[in-house]
């Protein structure tokens, strides 16, 4: 019968601290880019719809003297044209009144009306509808009386407008813009 005869043989083994291996890793580094945002355009031609109102108070003599009414008076709109004037067409609406209906009600004659803008520059109107307010005589009986101002082209550093009417009223609408988007 064949034998066979091992022989063991001890090896020392030591115990090796493994050295990190430099790797390459690509690393990437962000660079901020400015992305523009436009620059919005002010005082372009169009129609810019507001609908922004106020109302006020007002003595009336006639028809009879010593009377008061409120009157509700709206910018509608505003039609910027290619020339830049600024059309606003306005809305006049008798809201109520203590005597009889007055004949006159809305008191917006042009040297009273201007427009002013964030810069101070003052615009007054270079023409109206005609139907001026002053002039307009309520003998039809209507309550609500529409027309509107053309004023001249704003600075071009003009972008907030507040309209005014000093007819002894001191009103003032203002924060209107007109922005295309």
């Amino acid at each position: 019968m064949p034998t066979a005869t091992f022989t063991v043989t001890r090896t020392p083994t030591g115990t090796s601290t493994p050295t990190p291996a430099a790797t390459d890793t690509p690393t990437a580094t962000l660079t901020p880019s400015l992305t523009p945002t436009p620059t919005p355009q002010y005082n372009l031609p169009g129609d810019y719809p507001l609908g922004i109102c106020t109302q006020y108070n007002f003595a009336y003599a006639d028809p009879n003297p010593g009377k008061t009414g409120v009157v509700r008076m709206c910018i509608v709109d505003v039609v910027i044209n290619h020339d830049h004037t600024m059309q606003f067409n306005m809305l006049w609406h008798l809201v109520s009144f203590s005597g009889g209906k007055p004949g006159r009600y809305v008191y917006g004659r042009m040297i009273a009306v201007y427009l002013t803008d964030e810069n101070g520059n003052r615009y007054n109107p270079v023409a109206n509808s005609g139907k001026e307010p002053d002039r307009d005589l309520n003998h039809d009986g209507v309550d609500s009386i529409s027309g509107w101002y053309l004023f001249p082209s704003p600075q071009k550093e003009a972008k907030l407008f507040t309209l005014h009417d000093d007819e002894g009223k001191n009103i003032k609408i203002g924060g209107m813009w007109f922005i295309t988007r």
